[in-house]
């Protein structure tokens, strides 16, 4: 004779539970929107890949350049006139660049230097002396004492947000980001690039060369073109990705510009299910983020035996939410691994498999301690 402790659950009424549950999950309700399979997800519902500003080559911001030593506006300079006859020889002068790009040079007058290097300058004042009578054979050298800086603020997502110097020769977008400590991990590609407008003031000639405005070559858009105070503002949009790609970055910065780079909206998805975290979990800022990879910052799936995965997706043109299917057994052999879009909402789903395993689980976890005497 066979006696069962009154505390043991009858087999029968396990198995009757087990029926039950796995009749409850066939027979749950369905859904109203599409479904696909995730190996079978057409193009246009397929999550859009992400801008991976981090992988992009912004050396090639640079192909806008000037000479180190090209003379500007502001810059300060060094000229000595030797005259060959002794006496007649000048001493070192300190001369400005001036706004018209003239150098006010003793005894010879205003010459026109601008956008020469030292070189070039010595001998546009050879000549201009040379055709004002003023020396015949004269021997002039220009130096460099100090080329003008442009400041720069520099703000958004960059490591050192602020106010930064830029030689004039070197006055770039990349050099700016550079000189704020590089962009931080969380910066988006998108750059704005703002040009007050200014009162009185005749703009020397690299200023506005390289902010190309829609409808010439290498066009960039042109988000605002504002009436100015003896000039117009400007507001550029640049795409670090898109113009690093094209090498059309290389946009000169003049001083009192800004530089705003903007951050990466947080990108949410949503866990649900049979997973060991659910909840709001935040994506990555500059990756792409696949299902499998979904699954482990959810801290994996609850039961061994869970295999099946519902995914609600809001189409980026704002259409009816879909609704993909997917297996982590077939992900795991890389099949139907999809990127995953921002505000999709993942569920490890009950099947029959996983609603038995859990009622026998609950079955054996009620039946230990259970005393079984046997006659």
């Amino acid at each position: 004779m066979t006696t069962i402790s009154h505390r043991a659950l009858p087999v029968r009424r396990c198995v009757a539970g087990v029926m039950v549950a796995l009749l409850a999950a066939v027979s749950a309700g369905g859904c109203a929107t599409t479904t696909y399979r995730a190996t079978e997800l057409p193009p246009q519902f397929a999550a859009a890949p992400i801008d991976r500003l981090n992988r992009a080559d912004l050396s090639r911001l640079t192909s806008y350049s000037v000479r180190s030593n090209q003379i500007g506006v502001g810059d300060l300079l060094s000229i000595e006139i030797f005259s060959g006859y002794g006496d007649s020889d000048l001493e070192p002068a300190l001369v400005n660049v001036a706004p018209n790009g003239m150098a006010d040079v003793p005894l010879i007058g205003q010459v026109k230097i601008e956008g020469m290097t030292p070189d070039e300058a010595s001998e546009a004042i050879c000549d201009a002396a040379r055709k004002r009578d003023v020396f015949r054979t004269p021997h002039v050298s220009v130096e460099m004492k100090e080329q003008k800086t442009n400041k720069v603020y520099v703000s958004g997502a960059v490591m050192e947000p602020g106010i930064v110097e830029l030689a004039r020769g070197n006055s770039t977008l990349l050099a700016a980001l550079l000189a704020a400590g590089d962009i931080t991990e969380d910066a988006s590609p998108d750059v704005t690039i703002r040009r007050p407008a200014l009162a009185a003031r005749t703009p020397d000639a690299l200023r506005g060369n390289p902010l190309r405005t829609a409808g010439g070559p290498n066009a960039v858009q042109l988000a605002t073109y504002e009436e100015g105070l003896g000039e117009q503002a400007e507001t550029i949009e640049v795409d670090l990705v898109s113009a690093s790609q094209k090498g059309d970055g290389g946009y000169y910065l003049d001083d009192g510009d800004v530089v705003h780079v903007k951050r990466r909206p947080e990108r949410k998805i949503q866990f649900e299910g049979l997973v060991n975290t659910p909840g709001e979990v935040e994506m990555p800022p500059n990756e792409d983020l696949y299902l499998l990879s979904a699954l482990a910052l959810a801290g994996g799936t609850k039961l061994q035996f869970a295999d099946s995965v519902v995914i609600t997706r809001r189409p980026a043109d704002g259409g009816e939410p879909i609704t993909i299917t997917a297996s982590i057994r077939e992900v795991r052999k890389n099949r139907g691994n999809i990127r995953i879009q921002e505000n999709d909402v993942i569920s490890v789903v009950e099947t029959p498999v996983t609603v038995a395993f859990e009622t026998l689980k609950t079955f054996f976890r009620f039946s230990v301690g259970s005393s079984v005497a046997l006659f």
